[in-house]
């Protein structure tokens, strides 16, 4: 399921598709990489709720996204 706030950030980021996202421990991906990654591991997501525990600000923001794009919380 599509959230209108996904949909929003995914129309926003698709305007910049080859800007990047890194965090401080080297990850870095482009918005289009980022955002493919997140629609692949929001499909995976089955139940209502999730808790969220990375080890990665970077990997932290993709569970975050999938879970908006997943409607889940």
């Amino acid at each position: 399921m599509k959230t209108e706030l996904f949909c929003f950030l995914k129309e926003q980021m698709n305007r910049y598709p080859d800007a990047n996202i890194s965090d401080t421990a080297g990850m870095t991906w482009s918005y289009k990489d980022f955002l493919h990654s997140a629609e692949a591991f929001a499909e995976q997501l089955t139940c209502h709720k999730y808790g969220i525990y990375c080890r990665s600000e970077f990997w932290s923001a993709l569970a975050v996204l999938a879970c908006i794009r997943a409607g889940v919380t």
